[in-house]
């Protein structure tokens, strides 16, 4: 027994590394995805906001920590390096990127990068615009070798082009990052129960978690109750298994297993449309849980938040019951099968 718990644990912890790896990559990359669209949304509505978007990424990277490695380990072509996300502008990256390839050396375009970063925060306006625009779009070409000289970039540039090493572009080279990495900045922050903050209103996940949590644990356990309480499935669980030919238990069988079948998202607007819309009934609310008067009895309480949980609960428990039929049938009908059973009855 201590060895199969031992297998399961050593065969959980891979498991549980690979999810991680996971949900970081599309969490991470996603909140990248919509910085970079609500910089470009904040750029179409006001042409002047150049300056304060390339100033609002370069933070946004930094506070994110996505100006880091992605992990421990780095491998990629010896031309490049792991730390091209720090370029935050994704039009710049891409192009410091093919820069990089044509010469086969990532530490001369970095060389000019790094000056031109320089450049683009010291100047504001137009001029910064246009700038951060030709770093877009220039071709890494001899005829482009005068579209920097009005920045104090022209040299570097020019000496790039005459870099040439794409040999490198056919080596690939291997980088431990220890501890300064994004996906080890996420893993203890979660560990700590910080789980970022909403995109949308920029409210902390746990913040909304714990807001919903209680509402969850409560619905479930009262469909958890109803499913029990109302007991119709322990019953006709018993008369299927005892009369497995009858007509009532065939109708067992096919309601039961519809309900099973059903999803709960069709049954609840089926629900809604019947009951709730106005256009067959009216009997309950649609949404939200319903305002309570500060002066309201606890049986007006009772009655409000009732008339709000009907619809809810019957979508959530209806499942639960069609599930408890079939388990109990089964173990029913199992156990008239064992030996006991069958010398009982001879």
């Amino acid at each position: 027994m201590l060895s199969y718990l031992v297998k399961r644990l050593l065969l959980f912890i891979p498991t549980l590394g690979i999810m991680s790896l996971i949900v970081f990559y599309f969490a991470q990359f996603s909140q990248q995805d919509l910085l970079l669209q609500q910089e470009e949304k904040n750029l179409r509505n006001d042409n002047n906001s150049a300056t304060q978007n390339w100033t609002l990424r370069y933070n946004a990277a930094q506070k994110n920590g996505f100006h880091m490695p992605s992990f421990y380990l780095s491998i990629y072509r010896k031309s490049s390096c792991d730390t091209l996300n720090r370029i935050q502008d994704r039009a710049i990256r891409q192009n410091m990127e093919n820069w990089a390839y044509a010469t086969g050396s990532w530490q001369a375009v970095n060389v000019f990068y790094q000056k031109a970063f320089i450049t683009i925060n010291q100047l504001s306006g137009k001029e910064q615009q246009s700038l951060i625009k030709t770093l877009r779009n220039v071709a890494l070409t001899s005829r482009d070798s005068d579209v920097f000289s009005n920045y104090p970039i022209k040299n570097e540039f020019n000496a790039l082009q005459g870099v040439s090493s794409t040999i490198n572009n056919y080596l690939l080279h291997v980088q431990w990052n220890g501890t300064n990495n994004q996906y080890h900045k996420w893993i203890l922050e979660l560990l700590q129960g910080n789980f970022g903050k909403s995109t949308l209103d920029n409210t902390a996940v746990a913040e909304k978690i714990n807001n919903a949590i209680y509402w969850t644990l409560l619905l479930s356990f009262i469909s958890l109750c109803i499913t029990f309480a109302i007991a119709i499935a322990i019953p006709a669980a018993f008369y299927s298994s005892f009369n497995p030919r009858s007509l009532l238990s065939l109708a067992f069988d096919n309601m039961f297993f519809l309900f099973y079948a059903i999803p709960n998202f069709w049954i609840a607007t089926l629900l809604i449309l019947l009951f709730a819309s106005g256009d067959y009934f009216d009997w309950f609310p649609t949404y939200g849980l319903g305002y309570v008067e500060d002066d309201a009895s606890i049986f007006q309480m009772i009655q409000l938040k009732t008339s709000h949980l009907v619809l809810l609960v019957t979508a959530l428990s209806y499942g639960s019951i069609a599930f408890v039929y079939k388990q109990l049938k089964t173990s029913i009908e199992q156990e008239l099968q064992k030996d006991y059973i069958l010398t009982a009855n001879a």
